[in-house]
């Protein structure tokens, strides 16, 4: 592809029709503009600079950058021509198309313009792009800014429950079920904290695993990883705070993870893929495949399930997928579910709760 200087030098040839159309393209653009713009003194000083820069053709990279800047400048004060001045460019590019049929001249003069303008258009998008980016970034220093003051304010209430000895509920998942006790504050630092459990059971704690605090904010609990785990004295360290919610809260139903992971045929219209179960609710289940073949999220499926004491066939709709080293794990969630096959599910549910809970405490 030739450089947009080359398009500039055969365009220069037209120099005479492209400043007789100054008029034109100001009054394409202002009528493409919202109402409360067209009076604007400031966009119409903006719509003369850009034409003026626009088809002067003077150097490539002084036009893109004069382009390119002004749409910025605008856009930080609120003002966004970017669709009325994209359309006001098509519309002159259909003008010129017309004029050059009209005065037999060569295609090529078609094709030139035609890439500066598309050179325009990508140098407005990327005007636009680049705005939105800085502003996301900004929104996303306030967000960590006030989180920041969120955690400094919970250490500082934690600092005051260690200071009048003061227990509190931690929270963990083992096997995806809710486990709650009673656990105090050993230490505070700069970025950890020493968390006493000292009567809690030990075995749902894990390193690099999760456990949430209720400490007295009102919607929300304190999440800090397990960095570090002294099973003797019954002390965890935790980092990496975040004020969040609670796992299972987002969930309608009880969901638990199964030990033996029973196999699964799932149906999806004529095909038959063999799977395994990982986790299990009266809402849904969760399976792992081999090949996700051509299933997609909003499919339909019927599963078959074996439980202890019935095979349930029942049908759901796939709501995720997502790979997981060399398997595909996907959620369903269960569809007309009748009352005997809830109450089935969940006995079921609440037998695997009791094994589990057996094996915390063994």
């Amino acid at each position: 592809m030739k450089s947009l200087q080359e398009q500039y030098k055969l365009l220069l040839d037209d120099k005479k029709y492209f400043n007789s159309y100054r008029e034109k393209f100001i009054q394409y653009l202002t009528e493409e503009l919202p109402s409360p713009l067209q009076e604007d003194k400031y966009v119409g000083s903006l719509i003369d600079k850009i034409f003026n820069v626009s088809f002067n053709f003077e150097n490539e990279k002084t036009v893109l950058d004069e382009i390119y800047i002004s749409l910025y400048k605008a856009l930080e004060k609120n003002i966004n021509i970017k669709p009325a001045l994209s359309r006001a460019y098509l519309k002159f590019l259909k003008d010129y198309i017309d004029y050059v049929i009209d005065t037999d001249k060569n295609i090529t003069y078609i094709k030139a313009f035609i890439t500066v303008i598309e050179e325009y258009i990508h140098t407005i998008d990327k005007a636009h792009l680049d705005y939105i980016e800085k502003l996301k970034k900004e929104i996303d220093e306030v967000k960590n800014q006030k989180k920041l003051e969120e955690i400094k304010t919970v250490f500082t209430l934690l600092r005051n429950y260690k200071k009048h000895k003061q227990k509190f509920d931690v929270i963990t998942y083992y096997k995806e079920l809710s486990i709650i006790c009673k656990g105090s504050i050993k230490d505070v630092s700069v970025h950890t904290i020493s968390l006493d459990i000292s009567s809690c059971l030990k075995k749902p704690f894990i390193k690099d695993k999760y456990v949430y605090m209720k400490i007295g904010h009102p919607s929300k609990v304190l999440r800090g990883k397990i960095r570090e785990i002294n099973p003797f004295e019954g002390i965890l360290i935790l980092d990496e705070f975040q004020l969040t919610d609670l796992p299972q809260e987002r969930r309608k139903c009880i969901r638990v993870r199964l030990n033996k992971k029973p196999k699964t045929i799932i149906k999806h219209k004529e095909s038959f893929i063999e799977g395994i179960i990982d986790d299990l609710s009266i809402n849904g289940i969760g399976v792992y495949i081999e090949d996700k073949k051509d299933l997609s999220v909003g499919d339909n499926i019927e599963l078959k399930i074996p439980l202890s004491k019935n095979n349930l066939i029942l049908r759901g709709k796939i709501i995720h997928i997502s790979p997981k080293g060399p398997l595909y794990k996907f959620g369903v969630q269960f569809e007309n579910l009748s009352q005997r096959d809830e109450g089935i599910l969940g006995e079921y549910i609440t037998d695997k709760q009791f094994e589990i809970l057996k094996e915390i405490r063994e």
